[in-house]
């Protein structure tokens, strides 16, 4: 994840102290989970949608049906924000991941999805009162 950084460096370096940044190769996260992943266990209603929603300039559509792809991606090409909260429960690539950065910095872990286009516009500008990682698994 942090290479060619080794860990502890970036436990010396970074963790804690400053914003670290490390690009790589377009697929280098592809594997964590695709677009028709996700699609298909919303579809499913094999999660429900209680971890799940849609957000447009900072504000929830609750009239979109998580499990209806056709509307989910029609509010996606409108500039919405699909966000799906704890989806490691979902996933066992995520949920893999989720250990492995539990088991590195001995803290609770918990992994969140955010997709959109990339003239969406989901949240508005924000603070976060948790250390967080960003993955950008496609596009």
């Amino acid at each position: 994840m942090l290479a060619p950084l080794r860990e502890d460096d970036f436990l010396r370096s970074y963790w804690g102290r400053r914003f670290f940044y490390q690009p790589g190769e377009a697929s280098r996260f592809t594997g964590l989970v695709s677009w028709v992943e996700i699609s298909e266990s919303l579809a499913s209603r094999a999660h429900g949608s209680r971890d799940g929603r849609l957000i447009l300039d900072g504000a929830e559509i609750p009239s979109v049906p998580l499990d209806e792809p056709v509307q989910v991606e029609a509010a996606l090409q409108q500039g919405a924000m699909l966000n799906i909260n704890a989806v490691d429960r979902w996933f066992p690539a995520l949920r893999r991941l989720a250990a492995d950065l539990a088991f590195v910095f001995r803290e609770r872990t918990q992994v969140n999805l955010y997709a959109s286009y990339a003239y969406g516009r989901g949240l508005r500008p924000h603070w976060d009162d948790h250390e967080m990682f960003v993955f950008q698994v496609a596009g």
